[in-house]
C-alpha cells in the first residue's frame, strides 16, 4: 500500500503583479466553499494559475514572461499563501528568485522546488531513488490533476473528436490519481517498441547471414600460397609500416601493390635521369669549364661600358652648358637692342616738353627731383588720373551743392529748437490732464448711471400706462386727464439734477484741457522732427561737397573750385609727362645690368641717353660674337659624342651576346646538376656515374621480381576469396547473435518491470475504487438529475479509464453512449469524490458552465451537502454568472454561517480590470 499525501488547506491567498492582477489582491479562502464571481477578463483564472505557480513553480504551458503583469514594466510576480498542511500552519511564498516557506510565525526560508514538492506530495513518487527532474515532473502532474479542475479540461471532456481521446483519458487519470502510473507504463511501452523493432531486424540479418554461410564451401588451401608470395614480394620491396602484420591479407596485398607501383615509378624516373646524364655528360663538363672564361670577358666588357658611358654623360652635360650660354648671350643681345630702341622712343616722347620746361642742362638726377611723379608706380598714376577726372566731372555739381548747403544752413538757423525740458514738461502736463479727465468721467458715471437707469425704468413704466390711466403709478396722485399725467411724467424723466449738470460740465472742461495739452505736445514734437530732418539733409548734402574738397586738396588743386577748369588739365598733362619720364628712367636703370660702370646721372639727359645707347649697342655686338663662338664648340663636341655613342652601342650588343652565352651555360649545367642530384648526392665524376648505373639497374631487377611475386599472390588471393568471405560472415554472425542476446535480456527485464508495475497499479486502483465507488455512485446519481442511468461502476481493473453505466438490463460505456453533459457529470463526481478522500482545498474554474439547469441545481445541492459534512474539505469555485451566485447564496441561506473551522460560505466579487486595477469585495 502506498504512503499518504498530506491534506493541503488554503486559508489566505495574496497575489500581485501576476497576469492581469497588478496591485496587491488578498483573497480569504478560509470558508468551506469560496465562490469567486467576476466578469470575464477580471482575474478568476489568474487566481487559479497563481495557486498552481505557488505550489509547483509552473502554470500550465505559460512561460515566466507570460506570468508578468505587462502594464507595469519591471514588476515581478509575487504570490503568498497561508496554508494548513495536515492541520499544521505554514507560510508559502513564491517570487522570481524561487520559493520560500516555513511554519507560521517563522521567517520563510528559501528552498528549491524539489523540497516543496516533496513536502506537498511525498507519496506521488513510489521510487525514492528516481531522478529529481523526473520526480518533480510526476509530483507536479499529481498536484495539478488532483487539486485543479478548469473549464478547459471540462470542454475537452465534451469534445467527441477522436483526436482529443488521449487528452480525455489523461484528464480522467488525473482525477483518479493514476496519471503517473499510466505515464510510467507508456514510458516502458515506448522503451520496448524500438527494442522489438531492433530485435526483429537483427533476426532477419542473422537469417540472411546463415543462408549466405551455407552456400560457401570450407576450403583454405590457397591462403598459404598467397601468404608466401606476398612475403616474397615484400622482401624485394622497401620496409613498410610495423603495423602491417595486424591488417588483413587484402589490406596488406593492396598496400604492397601500391608500394610496388610507387617504387616502379621512382625507378622509371631514375632511368630517365640516368639516360639524360649519360647523353649530356660531355657537354655539361665543357659548359662547366667554359663558364668562368665567359664570365671574365663579360665583367671586362661591363667595365669598359661603364667608363665610356660616364665620359658620354660628361660630354652631354658640357653640350647642354654651352647651349645655355648661347641662349643667355642671345637674350643679352636682344635685351640690349630692345633697351636702345625703348630709350630712344622714350627720349623722343619727353625731349620736347622736358627741354622746353627745364632747359638742355637737365640731368637724370635733377629730373627725378623736379618731377617726383615719375617715380610713381603704374597703379599710383592710374589712381591719380582717375581722381582728377572725377574732380573734373563733379566740378559742375559742386556749385549746385554749395547753393543747397547754404540754403539748408540758413533754414536751420531760423528754426526754433525745442529743448528736452520743454518736451518733458509737455508730456507731464498731458499726463496730468488725462488723469483729471478720467477722474471727472468716473465721477460723472457714478452720478449719472443710476439716474439713467431710473429714467429707463420710468420710460418703461410710461410705455406700460393704459390710454385712460390718470393715477401716477409712483405716488398715486390723480390727474385730471391721462395726457396731463403723461406730460408730467415726461417732464420729470427728461429733467437733469444740478449736481449731474455740474459734473458733466467738469468732465467737458477736463476733456478740452486734455485735448489742448495733447495739441501742445504734438506741436513741440513736430518742431523737433522738422529740426532733426533739416539737420539730416544738411549733413547728407555736405558730405559729397566735403569729400570733393578733400580730394582736391590731396591732388594739389586750388581751394577755389573756380580755378579747377585750368588746374585739372594741367595736372593731367603733368601726369602724362611724368609717366613718359618714368618709363625713360626705368629703362636707363635696367641698362645698368648690361653695361659696366655707373649710370651717368650728372650728365645732361640728352648726352646720357646717347652714351647709354652706344654702350648697349656694343654689348649687343659682343654678345652676338660670344654666341657664335659657343655654337662652333657645341658642334665639335656633338660630333665626338655621336662617335662615342656608336661605339657604346657595339659594346652593349657584345655584352648581350656574352650574357646569353653565360646564361645558356648556367642553364645547361643546372639542368644536368638537377638530373644528377636525383640519382646521387656525390659530386659528378666517372666513378660516381658507374655506381649510380649499377644501383638503378639493380633496383629495376628487384622490382621486376617483386612484381612477379605480387601477381602470383593476387591469383592465389582470388582463389581464397570465398574462404575468407566465409570467415568474415562467421565473425559477423557471431556479433549479431551476441547483440540479439543482449536485447532479449533487456526486453525481458523491461517486460518484468512492466508486469510488476501493472500488478501494483491494479492493487492501487482497487484500493482507490474501494474508497471512491460509494461516493462516486452517490454523487453521480445526484448530479445526474434526469435519472437515465441507474448507476455507475468501473468497467475493469485492467483498464480503470473504462467506466460502465447500468440502465435496466443494459450496460453503456460513457465514452460511446454518454452525452457531453453526462461525461462532465461523471468527471465532476470523480473529482469531488477524490477531493473528499484527500482533504484540503480544491479549485474548480468555471465547472458548471456546460451543465443544464437541472444538473446545475443538483450540483449546488451536492456542494451544500459536502460543505456540511466534510470539515477538512475546502472548495474554491469561480464563475462569471450572477444568477448562479444568487442561487448559491439562496441554497446556503438557511445553513449556519460560521463553523469551528471557518465560514460556511464566502462570496468574493472581483471588480475592475487589468488597466485600472482589480479589487475584491
Amino acid at each position: 500500500m502506498m504512503a499518504r499525501n498530506p491534506s493541503l488547506r488554503f486559508r489566505e491567498l495574496t497575489v500581485s503583479n501576476f497576469r492581469g492582477i497588478g496591485d496587491r489582491l488578498p483573497i480569504d479562502l478560509s470558508a468551506r466553499l469560496t465562490v469567486i464571481h467576476a466578469a470575464n477578463g477580471t482575474g478568476k483564472t489568474s487566481l487559479c494559475q497563481a495557486v498552481e505557480w505557488l505550489m509547483t513553480g509552473k502554470a500550465g504551458e505559460l512561460t515566466y514572461e507570460d506570468l508578468r503583469y505587462r502594464l507595469r514594466p519591471g514588476a515581478e510576480p509575487h504570490v503568498e499563501a497561508s496554508v494548513l498542511l495536515d492541520g499544521e500552519p505554514w507560510r508559502l511564498r513564491r517570487t522570481r528568485t524561487g520559493c520560500r516557506f516555513g511554519r507560521e510565525g517563522e521567517t520563510p526560508r528559501s528552498h528549491p522546488d524539489t523540497r516543496l514538492l516533496e513536502m506537498l506530495a511525498p507519496a506521488a513518487v513510489e521510487d525514492s531513488n528516481k531522478a529529481p527532474q523526473t520526480a518533480n515532473a510526476v509530483r507536479t502532474t499529481w498536484l495539478r490533476g488532483t487539486h485543479f479542475l478548469d473549464a478547459t479540461n471540462l470542454a475537452v471532456l465534451l469534445d467527441s473528436d477522436k483526436d482529443s481521446k488521449k487528452r480525455r483519458e489523461e484528464i480522467f487519470a488525473d482525477i483518479l490519481g493514476i496519471r503517473r502510473l499510466l505515464d510510467t507504463e507508456d514510458g516502458i511501452a515506448r522503451y520496448l517498441k524500438p527494442m522489438r523493432r531492433a530485435t526483429n531486424r537483427l533476426s532477419e540479418r542473422i537469417t540472411e547471414k546463415e543462408i549466405d554461410l551455407a552456400a560457401i564451401p570450407e576450403d583454405g588451401a590457397a591462403v598459404d600460397v598467397a601468404e608466401r608470395e606476398l612475403a616474397a614480394a615484400l622482401a624485394q620491396l622497401p620496409p613498410m609500416s610495423p603495423s602491417l602484420s595486424e591488417k588483413t591479407f587484402e589490406e596488406r596485398l593492396a598496400e604492397a601493390i601500391s608500394l610496388h607501383s610507387h617504387e616502379d615509378a621512382k625507378v622509371g624516373q631514375q632511368k630517365v635521369a640516368l639516360l639524360y646524364v649519360e647523353l649530356e655528360w660531355n657537354r655539361a663538363q665543357r659548359a662547366n669549364e667554359t663558364s668562368p672564361a665567359v664570365q671574365t670577358r663579360l665583367e671586362r666588357c661591363k667595365a669598359i661600358i661603364t667608363r665610356r658611358t660616364e665620359r658620354l654623360r660628361t660630354m652631354r652635360a658640357e653640350i647642354e652648358r654651352f647651349r645655355m650660354q648661347v641662349e643667355a648671350e642671345r637674350k643679352r643681345a636682344d635685351d640690349a637692342r630692345h633697351l636702345v630702341a625703348g630709350i630712344r622712343n622714350a627720349w623722343n616722347a619727353v625731349a620736347h616738353d622736358a627741354l622746353a620746361r627745364w632747359g638742355a642742362s637737365l640731368s637724370v638726377r635733377s629730373m627725378a627731383e623736379l618731377l617726383p611723379e615719375a617715380l610713381w608706380t603704374d597703379s599710383q598714376h592710374a589712381e591719380c588720373r582717375a581722381a582728377l577726372r572725377w574732380v573734373e566731372e563733379q566740378r559742375a555739381d559742386q556749385v549746385r551743392r554749395r547753393v543747397v548747403v547754404e540754403a539748408l544752413k540758413s533754414r536751420l538757423a531760423g528754426l526754433p529748437v525745442p529743448s528736452s525740458e520743454q518736451l518733458a514738461a509737455a508730456e507731464a502736463n498731458l499726463s496730468e490732464c488725462e488723469r483729471i479727465a478720467r477722474e471727472a468721467a468716473h465721477e460723472y458715471e457714478m452720478a449719472a448711471g443710476p439716474l439713467q437707469r431710473l429714467q429707463a425704468a420710468g420710460q418703461a413704466t410710461l410705455a406700460a400706462l393704459g390710454e385712460d390711466e390718470r393715477s401716477c403709478p409712483l405716488c398715486g396722485h390723480g390727474w385730471s386727464t391721462a395726457q396731463a399725467l403723461r406730460t408730467a411724467l415726461s417732464a420729470t424723466l427728461t429733467s437733469v439734477p444740478p449736481l449731474v449738470q455740474r459734473l458733466e460740465e467738469n468732465r467737458r472742461k477736463a476733456d478740452e484741457a486734455a485735448v489742448a495739452a495733447r495739441q501742445r505736445l504734438h506741436g513741440i514734437q513736430s518742431q523737433r522732427r522738422l529740426y532733426d530732418q533739416t539737420l539730416e539733409d544738411l549733413v547728407r548734402e555736405s558730405e559729397p561737397f566735403n569729400r570733393l574738397a578733400e580730394y582736391a586738396a590731396a591732388l594739389g588743386l586750388p581751394t577755389d573750385e573756380k580755378e579747377w577748369a585750368e588746374a585739372v588739365p594741367t595736372a593731367l598733362a603733368r601726369l602724362d609727362l611724368a609717366g613718359a619720364v618714368g618709363r625713360l628712367l626705368d629703362m636707363l636703370k635696367r641698362s645698368q645690368s648690361l653695361i659696366p660702370g655707373e649710370l651717368p646721372e650728372a650728365q645732361p639727359l640728352e648726352t646720357a641717353v646717347e652714351l647709354i645707347s652706344h654702350a648697349l649697342q656694343e654689348v649687343a655686338t659682343q654678345a652676338q660674337g660670344l654666341a657664335a663662338n659657343r655654337i662652333q664648340w657645341t658642334g665639335r663636341i656633338e660630333k665626338t659624342a655621336d662617335r662615342l655613342s656608336g661605339r657604346l652601342a657595339h659594346l652593349r650588343e657584345y655584352q648581350r651576346e656574352l650574357d646569353a652565352q653565360e646564361a645558356g651555360l648556367r642553364k645547361e649545367w643546372r639542368t644536368f646538376k638537377e638530373a644528377w642530384e636525383r640519382l646521387s648526392e656525390d659530386e659528378p665524376d666517372q666513378s660516381a656515374l658507374h655506381a649510380v648505373r649499377q644501383r638503378v639497374v639493380g633496383n629495376g631487377h628487384r622490382l621486376d621480381a617483386a612484381g612477379l611475386h605480387l601477381e602470383a599472390a593476387r591469383k592465389a588471393q582470388s582463389a581464397s576469396a570465398a574462404w575468407r568471405q566465409r570467415k568474415s560472415i562467421e565473425a559477423e554472425l557471431a556479433d549479431l547473435r551476441a547483440r540479439r542476446a543482449r536485447l532479449d535480456q533487456r526486453m525481458a527485464l523491461a517486460q518484468e518491470t512492466r508486469e510488476a508495475l501493472l500488478s501494483h497499479r491494479k492493487a492501487y486502483i482497487q484500493e482507490q475504487l474501494d474508497h471512491l465507488m460509494p461516493v462516486v455512485t452517490t454523487l453521480f446519481a445526484r448530479v445526474h438529475a434526469n435519472r437515465v442511468f441507474d448507476g455507475i461502476r468501473p468497467g475493469s481493473i485492467e483498464d480503470p479509464l473504462v467506466w460502465l453505466a447500468d440502465a435496466d438490463d443494459e450496460v453503456f460505456q460513457p465514452g460511446l453512449h454518454f452525452s457531453d453533459g453526462q461525461r462532465q457529470d461523471l468527471a465532476l463526481a470523480l473529482f469531488l469524490a477524490r477531493a473528499c478522500r484527500l482533504g484540503g482545498t480544491f479549485f474548480l474554474d468555471e465547472p458548471l458552465v456546460h451543465l443544464d439547469d437541472l444538473n446545475r441545481v443538483a450540483m449546488l445541492d451536492i456542494l451544500r451537502v459536502l460543505t456540511l459534512t466534510q470539515e477538512n474539505l475546502g472548495l474554491v469555485l469561480t464563475t462569471a454568472s450572477r444568477p448562479l451566485v444568487r442561487h448559491i447564496e439562496e441554497k446556503f441561506a438557511l445553513l449556519p454561517q460560521e463553523t469551528p473551522t471557518g465560514p460556511m460560505l464566502r462570496v468574493i466579487r472581483l471588480e475592475g480590470n487589468p488597466r485600472v486595477g482589480i479589487a475584491a469585495e
